[in-house]
């Protein structure tokens, strides 16, 4: 297996963005399964998926399959009291960093429960206060599920 993946393994599931961090490429782009929007950069990357870390409960891989540069790693977790089964989407570039990251979620109703999760004050205020986003939103919003009109709801909300 992959130093990388291995090691991904080992630090996506305890929320800790510094060491998320050190496995992405710079120019990462990640396709969260709350909303149809691509985030690119390392340092937003790593603080959502360090969020999402913290929201998370009972994560662990079941299965990893892949080689070279394209894996697939099949989860379960608990999002509040509802259990989930998703599968990370990773390709890595040619120094072994994570290059492009997919999430694809069931049932459902989980990513609901997600995106609501992910709608804590705390995030909104500390990891997301200015970064420019596709569809011209400038929130982390976009992963959660709000559209462009709803992002300044949603700022005034938390």
């Amino acid at each position: 297996m992959h130093p990388t993946i291995t090691r991904m393994q080992e630090v996506v599931a305890k929320g800790d963005d510094t060491k998320i961090a050190e496995i992405l490429a710079e120019d990462v782009t990640f396709m969260p399964p709350t909303y149809f929007a691509t985030w690119i950069g390392r340092a937003p990357v790593a603080a959502v998926l360090g969020h999402v870390g913290q929201v998370f409960s009972d994560f662990k891989y079941r299965r990893v399959m892949g080689d070279g540069h394209d894996w697939a790693l099949e989860f379960q977790c608990k999002i509040g009291d509802l259990d989930a089964v998703g599968v990370d989407l990773i390709t890595l570039n040619d120094d072994g960093l994570i290059q492009k990251f997919e999430v694809v979620m069931r049932p459902y109703k989980t990513i609901g429960a997600l995106r609501d999760a992910m709608m804590t004050p705390h995030f909104h205020r500390s990891a997301f206060p200015r970064v420019p986003q596709s569809a011209g939103m400038t929130t982390p919003d976009c992963i959660l599920g709000a559209g462009p009109d709803d992002t300044q709801d949603a700022i005034r909300r938390a």
